[in-house]
């Protein structure tokens, strides 16, 4: 490996552009859940409650919502706070004057779980068993957007799983072949160590760590390209989040995260050429 730097430098680019692919996506999916849980705290079920109601009976439905699986909390606001608050947001104090009565509904307002977030049906399933309940008189749901992302980070999530079972496959396949013509670069030098005493284990030693270098190498080249991918991106990304009110941005290559990707490619480059050497060394020898 150390002889021929070149070669190997680019057989590590190789590889950290394999393992960049899957890694940037599942980094991708990581911070894509993160933004779903932040809108899933404005992800909501509005229930509109007939006017007869009274407010104990409200707060025993408000007591029913809560212990459901699915809703993570409720609240319940009467009417008369309700036409406050659009009076204060909207300075609509000079029409709200001039009415008779409160034309609004009380209403409950109830924030879904993050696991009902990404079970549409399950939420659609509960707005027509609870739009015939005897004290609603219309349930709305205010949760596009956050299924919209759920859905998509299901969809990444089983791409990134894809991509990393091939490109694993083909990291394994590219050492593996470098092993194997390294193999037959030095098959003169293994002979004569086999010829004066040397055991496989001796010979496989280096070249299980020339597996060992380029994987960690293909981990530290696939880090970096990480990093400056996502520092490239991130600003733009951070602009328009804040157009959507948002504060979303890329948390980029962390410390376990860089940790974690040169531990698989070290693993992945022990493996393969492992696995390349107890096929190909038992071909070389003595005559």
């Amino acid at each position: 490996m150390f002889r021929t730097p070149l070669a190997s430098l680019f057989t590590c680019l190789v590889i950290g552009i394999a393992v960049a692919l899957p890694c940037g996506m599942a980094m991708f999916l990581h911070d894509i859940r993160g933004l779903t849980s932040e809108l899933g705290e404005s992800a909501q079920v509005t229930f509109y409650l007939k006017a007869n109601n009274r407010e104990q009976t409200a707060l025993a439905f408000l007591a029913e919502l809560n212990a459901l699986p699915e809703i993570d909390s409720s609240r319940y606001i009467p009417k008369a706070d309700a036409l406050r608050e659009l009076e204060e947001s909207h300075g609509i104090g000079d029409v709200v004057a001039f009415l008779d009565a409160n034309p609004l509904p009380d209403v409950v307002v109830a924030t879904p779980t993050l696991s009902a977030l990404q079970s549409p049906d399950e939420l659609q399933k509960l707005q027509q068993t609870w739009s015939q309940h005897k004290l609603v008189e219309r349930v709305q749901l205010d949760l596009d957007w956050v299924q919209r992302l759920s859905l998509l980070s299901v969809v990444v999530e089983r791409v990134v799983w894809v991509l990393s079972v091939l490109l694993g496959a083909a990291v394994l396949l590219i050492i593996g072949n470098t092993i194997r013509l390294e193999v037959e670069n030095r098959r003169h030098e293994i002979i004569v160590v086999k010829l004066v005493g040397g055991t496989d284990a001796f010979v496989r030693r280096p070249l299980l760590y020339m597996g060992l270098w380029l994987g960690m190498g293909s981990g530290f080249c696939a880090a970096l390209l990480l990093e400056l991918a996502f520092s490239w991106l991130n600003e733009p990304v951070i602009r328009l989040s804040k157009l959507y009110g948002s504060e979303f941005s890329f948390s980029g290559v962390q410390i376990s995260t860089f940790l974690l990707i040169v531990f698989v490619t070290s693993l992945l480059g022990i493996f393969g050429a492992r696995m390349a050497l107890s096929r190909h060394l038992q071909a070389v020898e003595p005559a």
